[in-house]
Parts: structure tokens; sequence; C-alpha cells
């Protein structure tokens, strides 16, 4: 410790802050949304009825499916960073 009675910059820079223990406990709901969104999104395009619609709506289909699974794998990676400066 430091004469200050503070950890040292090593021990305090792995730690949690509040707002990423916040965002850490949020971040199952937050996938959890996500991949349903994708799964919504996966059965519409699969639909018999979808390649029916206008262009601008197909395309804005993909274009949200290709976001979603973009967040998807941020969500996973941003957890995977967050646990593993948790410290077990």
């Amino acid at each position: 410790m430091t004469a200050d009675g503070r950890g040292s910059v090593a021990t305090t820079s792995k730690k949690l802050s509040y707002n990423e223990q916040r965002e850490l406990g949020g971040l199952p709901k937050e996938i959890e949304a996500l991949e349903a969104e994708e799964r919504e999104l996966n059965a519409r395009i699969a639909g018999p009825e979808f390649y029916k619609e206008g262009r601008e709506a197909i395309q804005a289909t993909m274009a949200r499916l290709t976001a979603v699974t973009t967040q998807i794998g941020d969500a996973y990676s941003r957890w995977h960073e967050l646990e593993s400066r948790v410290g077990k």
C-alpha cells in the first residue's frame, strides 16, 4: 500500500469501477435481448413473404441483422474483458 492508505496503482487499476460493475451486471440481459432480436430477424428473413417486401425494407432488415450480430459480439467481448478483471 502507499503511504495514503490506497492500494498500489497495479492493484487499483484491475478493480472494476462502480459503473463497470453495473455494466457487467447488465450485460447478460442486454445479450439476451439482442439474441432474441437476432432470432426474430432471422425468422423474418427465412419467411416466405420477406423477399416480396420492398427493397428498402429488405435492406433495413439486413442492415439491422448485421448491426445486432456486431453488437452481440461486442457485448460478449466486453463481458469477457470485465469478467477477466474481477479477479476470482
